[in-house]
C-alpha cells in the first residue's frame, strides 16, 4: 500500500513538547490546521465543534492562571481551544421556528467524539507542518475557560492544543502499552492478557494513574465541579 507523507510517519514519532520558541506560526498554516480540524467526522454530521484560536498574549496569561499556571501556555504563539458547541446548533433549529431541547450526555458525548477527531486531525497536520504540539485538557474547570473566552451556552471546552516550534530538544517518546493492551480482534479477549500487556508499563505508572482517579483525588474531585458547570452552561446532566 503506498504511503504518504502524513500521517503514519507523523503519528508514531509524536512527542508532547512543553517548551516552545517564540517562533510565529504563518496565517497560512493556521488555516491549514483549522481546515483538518474542519474535515472531523461527526455523528449524524451534526459538526457540533467550535475551535477558538488564542494568539493574544494577555488571553494567553489568564488561560494559563485558570489551567494550573501553566507556562507553555504563555510561551506558545497559538492555543487552539477546542469546545462542544451546540449554541450553534440549537440556535439554528430555533431559525426554522422548531422545536428543541436542551442538549444532554448523548448530545455532550456526541460533541465529545466530534471534538477529538477533530482536535486529533489539527495535531496530525501541525506536526506534518514541521511543528510541535502539546494537549492541555481543559476539563478540570471548563466553565473558567469558557469566561475567559467569552463562550456562549451550550459551549463547553474540552481541550486545548498548543502549537509552535520546539525550543530546546525533543524530549522522548512516551512509552505505550503493547497492541494487545489496545485490541482484541472479533472480541474483547482474555482480561489477564490485558491486565499483562497494560502493566508491561511498569507498577510506577499504574500508581501513578492511582493517585489522579483514587477516592478523593484529583478526578474525583473535578466531578461536582464539571456537572454543575455542564448545568450551568444549559446541558442536561
Amino acid at each position: 500500500m503506498e504511503e504518504r507523507g502524513c500521517c503514519f510517519n507523523v503519528i508514531s514519532s509524536h512527542r508532547s513538547v512543553r517548551s516552545f520558541s517564540s517562533e510565529p506560526i504563518s496565517q497560512e498554516d493556521i488555516k491549514k490546521i483549522l481546515e483538518a480540524a474542519r474535515r472531523h467526522v461527526s455523528p449524524w454530521n451534526i459538526q457540533p465543534v467550535h475551535v477558538t484560536v488564542v494568539t493574544r498574549d494577555d488571553l494567553k496569561s489568564r488561560l494559563a492562571g485558570v489551567l494550573w499556571g501553566q507556562e507553555q501556555i504563555k510561551e506558545a504563539p497559538v492555543f487552539f481551544v477546542f469546545s462542544v458547541d451546540y449554541a450553534k446548533v440549537v440556535e439554528s433549529i430555533k431559525r426554522l421556528g422548531l422545536e428543541v431541547r436542551e442538549p444532554g450526555l448523548t448530545e455532550l458525548l456526541q460533541g465529545y467524539i466530534s471534538a477529538s477527531v477533530a482536535l486529533a486531525w489539527a495535531i496530525a497536520v501541525a506536526e506534518d507542518l514541521g511543528y510541535v504540539v502539546n494537549i492541555i485538557a481543559a476539563y478540570g474547570n471548563p466553565c473558567q475557560v469558557a469566561d475567559v473566552l467569552g463562550l456562549p451556552s451550550y459551549v463547553i471546552p474540552v481541550a486545548g492544543l498548543l502549537v509552535g516550534k520546539p525550543k530546546g530538544e525533543l524530549p522522548p517518546l512516551t512509552p505505550r502499552a503493547p497492541i494487545q493492551a489496545l485490541a482484541g480482534w472479533n472480541s474483547y479477549g482474555e482480561l489477564e492478557e490485558k491486565v499483562k500487556a497494560y502493566m508491561s508499563l511498569g507498577e510506577k505508572f499504574v500508581n501513578n494513574i492511582w493517585r489522579v482517579h483514587r477516592h478523593g483525588g484529583p478526578v474525583d474531585r473535578m466531578d461536582p465541579v464539571i456537572r454543575e458547570c455542564l448545568k450551568s452552561r444549559g446541558f442536561r446532566v
